[in-house]
């Protein structure tokens, strides 16, 4: 049986997990986004 300090630890952690998922997600999109709008402005360069 766990303490309510442990239960607590557990979820702050998952918590945090969570956090970073959706942050890593938001730098990916981000990456994304920058790679499309650099090739779109490579292609009208050079079109």
């Amino acid at each position: 049986m766990k303490t309510s300090l442990e239960a607590v630890d557990e979820n702050d952690t998952k918590g945090i997990a969570n956090h970073k998922d959706s942050l890593w997600l938001m730098i990916l999109e981000q990456s994304h986004v920058l790679k499309e709008s650099s090739r779109r402005t490579f292609f009208f360069k050079y079109k």
